[in-house]
């Protein structure tokens, strides 16, 4: 890995810690979590763009961070990613949601349904890890969502079929 990236990913890493010091979320330390995805989608080796996406692949939910603003630092293909991850607030229930989600993910491309299965992953492990037995279900509905179907090969997809 290049120090150009390195400091690719540090300038997201501050962009979220600057950005989330009043985002409260009863389920989970929200800054911890996202942090956490983008380290799992280095350790899977994905791009830069990809790695960036998983640092902020809560911001639109968490913060009123726009998307010129992201798209300022990051990048078209990074607001992109994060779009595709981000729950709407409209009147569908949240599985339907979310099954929306991962399925314009599969479409999109192999790296943005990789981001959204890394999300699965750390949200499963943290709820698993606290006894959240509710949302470790909510996780293994859309891992068995993410892994249905025509899924991608790769070693975070091979993680998330043990996860089940």
């Amino acid at each position: 890995m290049s120090n150009e990236m390195y400091k690719k990913y540090q300038e997201a890493i501050i962009f979220v810690f600057e950005r989330y010091q009043n985002v409260q979320d009863d389920d989970k330390c929200e800054l911890f979590h996202t942090l956490d995805v983008g380290y799992e989608l280095i350790r899977y080796g994905y791009s830069a763009d990809v790695v960036v996406a998983g640092f902020l692949h809560d911001i639109f939910e968490e913060t009123t961070v726009s998307d010129q603003e992201v798209m300022a630092l990051f990048g078209k293909q990074v607001v992109e990613y994060v779009r595709l991850v981000t729950k709407d607030d409209g009147p569908k229930d949240w599985y339907s949601k979310n099954e929306d989600i991962i399925e314009a993910c599969r479409a999109h491309s192999h790296e943005a349904l990789a981001l959204k299965a890394a999300d699965v992953l750390v949200n499963g492990r943290y709820f698993e890890n606290i006894g959240d037995e509710e949302n470790v279900e909510k996780d293994r509905f859309m891992a068995r969502a993410i892994v249905g179907g025509s899924c991608p090969e790769g070693a975070i997809f091979n993680d998330l079929k043990r996860y089940l």
